[in-house]
């Protein structure tokens, strides 16, 4: 027996036909809508990936230590891409092996987001930074030296020329600059990071009751007396201690200063000899108070220690032979300190 199947009269195919074109209805409304969609997605895309309208020329310094992303959130907030993420995901999918070079970066209304990733990720910028570094505690005249060496545009002469009488006003630390950064420009730079220093010590500067020259000059002598924090910050207490009761500060440092020579490289009695019948301002032996001027620039160490030292009833100190500071309240204990540990 053969099943039963619907004629072409029969409801059911009746029913088929006369929505056939509303289903072909809906699937053009479909259609056109998916399309829609893609021709949005692919207008947005377009639009973010162009660049902002903007005349002329954008830059962006990029400094040592900074990430690419910090570099790319840089890049957006001048208006140079639409799209922070859009860029960051271009120089990760596509520059994830690479750097990006200090220095400053030019871009122009007509790059893409492609190809400000690009130049940012393989383009080494013209002026790319050098790195300078002064040690802590050196005079003017070994920064001189420092600054001619690595920058093309200074010369050790115009330096000394242009910072004379600023002993220890000048911030050693490393910079990252233009290889033809000026002289004036360094300068500039030098006591503008000492001036920020100081004033975020403001409050501690304020309770010492020291002048910031004051403080400069006894954190200069602490480069060359100590050499970490902690004995940095107990020797400053130890030296406001003998300032504070006017008696001299006795420090080999100022010594060393005025021969330029280091204390290491006298014949053995010479420093004797010298601290006895040097007739010198900056001979803390035979002058009570402070030297006159600083005896280096000091670095930020020096200087916090002396606005915050150790507080005690210490008014001697030697560095013994392993190293170590000994610290004396008296004369006599200060004696058997050095019998121990420099004999």
């Amino acid at each position: 027996m053969s099943l039963p199947t619907d004629s072409p009269d029969s409801p059911e195919s009746e029913y088929v036909v006369a929505n056939e074109p509303k289903r072909r209805f809906l699937l053009w409304i479909a259609s056109a809508t998916l399309a829609a969609m893609l021709l949005s997605v692919a207008a947005i895309g377009w639009w973010l990936t162009t660049a902002p309208n903007y005349s002329g020329e954008r830059e962006v310094l990029v400094t040592p230590g900074q990430s690419v992303s910090e570099v790319v959130a840089t890049v957006a907030g001048v208006g140079v891409v639409r799209s922070e993420l859009l860029l960051y995901g271009v120089t990760q999918l596509s520059y994830r092996d690479e750097t990006i070079e200090t220095g400053t970066y030019t871009f122009s209304n007509s790059q893409n987001v492609f190809s400000v990733a690009r130049e940012l990720m393989l383009v080494t910028p013209a002026d790319e930074l050098v790195a300078v570094t002064f040690p802590e505690g050196i005079t003017l005249a070994t920064m001189a030296s420092i600054a001619a060496a690595a920058l093309t545009e200074v010369s050790k002469t115009d330096f000394l020329t242009a910072t004379e009488g600023m002993e220890g006003e000048l911030l050693p630390e490393t910079y990252f600059v233009p290889v033809d950064f000026t002289t004036e420009e360094l300068i500039a730079l030098l006591t503008r990071s000492q001036d920020e220093l100081l004033l975020k010590n403001n409050e501690a500067l304020t309770r010492s009751g020291l002048s910031e020259y004051q403080v400069l000059i006894l954190a200069s002598i602490l480069e060359r007396e100590a050499n970490d924090e902690r004995s940095m910050r107990a020797v400053a207490g130890i030296l406001l201690n003998r300032f504070n009761a006017g008696m001299p500060l006795q420090a080999d440092a100022t010594i060393e200063y005025v021969l330029e020579t280091p204390l290491n490289e006298l014949r053995p009695g010479e420093l004797a000899e010298n601290l006895r019948e040097l007739e010198s301002p900056y001979n803390t032996y035979l002058n009570a108070g402070l030297p006159p001027t600083p005896i280096g620039n000091p670095g930020q160490l020096a200087i916090e220690a002396v606005l915050n030292p150790i507080q005690s009833n210490y008014f001697f100190y030697i560095t013994g032979d392993d190293g170590e500071f000994y610290y004396a309240e008296t004369y006599e204990q200060h004696l058997v300190n050095i019998e121990r540990h420099l004999r």
